[in-house]
């Protein structure tokens, strides 16, 4: 069809299989990532309330003296152009220093 464009499945599209996959593969990319320190999975999952409508929910800490700017954005862009995220947030505590 002209002009039509591949979207990758938003994560409500994703069966739990894939969804699982996906959160295992953003672990082990967060295991490779030296400035990450550690990784939570949070939201209903992280209680086994996980359904079919679930989200993949994170947090991960950054090694003291790391921007968080710097990997922030680097995991954005990876989440938009690998996995074609449309929704994110992203929160950080300042300690007015700039670090998280």
């Amino acid at each position: 069809m002209p002009g039509a464009t591949w979207r990758r499945p938003a994560t409500h599209d994703l069966t739990p299989e894939q969804r699982e996959g996906l959160r295992a593969a953003l672990i082990a990319r967060a295991q490779a990532d030296v400035r990450i320190t550690g990784a939570a999975l949070t939201g209903s999952a992280s209680v086994g309330r996980r359904d079919r409508w679930s989200d993949i929910d994170l947090a991960f800490g950054i090694a003291d003296g790391t921007q968080l700017a710097e990997p922030l954005a680097d995991w954005i862009a990876h989440m938009d152009l690998a996995h074609g995220a449309v929704h994110h947030l992203d929160t950080g505590a300042r300690d007015g220093g700039g670090h998280a």
